[in-house]
């Protein structure tokens, strides 16, 4: 995952001024580079330390502005306060909701997780192997 300086900046600004665990979508045009992304924050939803809840209709209605002004939803991320640069059980699940529910619409969706206290991303890659959904570790470069 290619991602911009600024963006990851914002994340970490983001993830270190809440007590919950965040997340949000990200977003890029036609250099597949992110450079858009949008925060779900814990007043849009519930939230809590150690489970990020997403606000689906929030996202929603901000990956169709995004699609309006030609900006491809691209991922989501979230933060992770135990230090765990894995994904959970809930987060696998949560990817291949997602993904089965892109299907024929997006080849491969990014899920990066920012570890505190950590301060680290660690991009995960989900895409279509044949019939089935496999998510890889992904490298991260930022410029």
């Amino acid at each position: 995952m290619i991602i911009t300086k600024d963006v990851l900046k914002k994340i970490e600004e983001i993830a270190h001024s809440k007590d919950v665990e965040i997340g949000g979508i990200l977003g890029m045009k036609t250099n597949n580079v992110v450079s858009y992304f949008v925060a779900d924050l814990p007043e849009n939803g519930v939230g809590c330390r150690f489970d990020y809840s997403p606000n689906i209709d929030f996202l929603n209605t901000q990956i169709e502005k995004w699609a309006e002004n030609d900006i491809q939803f691209i991922g989501l991320f979230h933060t992770h306060f135990s230090g765990s640069r894995n994904l959970s059980d809930a987060d696998i699940e949560y990817v291949k909701e997602i993904m089965m529910a892109s299907k024929g619409i997006v080849e491969y969706l990014y899920f990066p997780l920012f570890t505190l206290p950590d301060n680290e991303l660690t991009v995960y890659k989900a895409c279509y192997n044949g019939e089935e959904i496999v998510i890889g570790k992904d490298t991260l470069n930022v410029i």
